[in-house]
């Protein structure tokens, strides 16, 4: 078995707060994504119009204007970051590589901008659902967007190298989207019986790689063994533990290969209820909870695979 521990933790503790929504000076409306800048030790939201910066007590900071809208970062160092954009046009910036690009490197302080990766799928309309596309460790970047098959990995020097994402050779042909809404084809019951749909969900450490894709309007999860090179992947796992939930979506992975899913209590309890074993583990967790609980946080240690 894959997961070699299945907890439900309450150890967790808040250490501070952002909610500083509004329009005035370190305020917000919309997140697009949030990172933390090692180099300056800072936790920097993402706006559609600004880069806000507070400390990691929850103190504003600055705010830093955008020169377009951005759809995800990832601090490379204390000012410059590697920019995920699907709505950078040509004549939008003075240079002319603007027309089919897909990764920038942004200066914050001086507004530079470079070309790093282009998009040589320009034909497909960009999504609004590249939330988990870029992810760093140990100064390496990883970074791709949905629908794409192919995930970049800029290291710290600058090298560029490429992994191709195979779904058991079920990957959704991008011709198939090329210049139109890709929602006109992905809404066909027909697609969604043959092909799989790559929706980025990165998460990597020094012995594991994670990503998620969607098949049958189910998101999955692969997981590759970076030791090994073996990879496992599916929606479901045999919890043979605590008699509890038996599916898994990664929401984070830490150093020491432990993975954490989030779930509202309400799906906590209506999970337990669809299990006959009323003297489990996980029904006597449930049983502590209240309605007031929030969220839960599940915790799995991966074994070597």
């Amino acid at each position: 078995m894959t997961l070699d521990s299945h907890v439900l933790d309450k150890s967790f503790r808040l250490v501070a707060t952002i909610h500083n929504y509004g329009e005035g000076p370190g305020e917000y409306q919309w997140i697009e994504a949030v990172n933390f800048n090692p180099d300056r030790q800072t936790i920097e939201v993402l706006t559609n119009k600004d880069l806000i910066r507070f400390t990691l007590e929850g103190k504003s900071i600055e705010t830093v204007k955008l020169p377009f809208i951005f759809g995800n970062l990832q601090s490379i160092s204390a000012d410059d970051y590697l920019v995920y954009s699907p709505d950078i046009k040509k004549g939008m910036l003075e240079d002319d590589f603007s027309n089919d690009l897909f990764l920038i490197k942004w200066n914050s302080l001086t507004g530079n901008i470079e070309p790093v990766i282009y998009d040589f799928k320009e034909d497909v309309i960009g999504s609004t659902v590249d939330r988990n596309n870029m992810y760093r460790f140990e100064g390496d970047v990883y970074a791709t967007y949905v629908y794409l098959d192919t995930v970049f990995k800029v290291s710290a020097k600058g090298n560029i190298t490429k992994m191709y994402i195979n779904l058991s050779d079920q990957n959704l042909p991008l011709e198939l989207i090329y210049g139109i809404q890709p929602s006109e084809i992905l809404n066909r019951e027909e697609i969604k019986q043959k092909y799989a749909i790559h929706f980025p969900g990165l998460m990597v450490n020094e012995n594991f790689f994670i990503d998620r894709f969607a098949k049958r309007n189910r998101m999955n999860f692969i997981i590759q063994n970076k030791r090994t090179s073996t990879i496992i992947s599916g929606g479901k796992v045999v919890n043979d533990i605590d008699g509890g939930i038996d599916f898994l979506m990664p929401r984070f992975l830490d150093e020491d290969d432990n993975l954490y899913t989030f779930h509202e209590y309400e799906e906590i309890w209506a999970m337990a209820q669809n299990f006959e074993d009323n003297t489990s583990e996980f029904h006597t967790f449930v049983n502590s909870l209240s309605p007031e609980t929030g969220f839960v946080v599940v915790k799995y240690h991966l074994k070597n695979f």
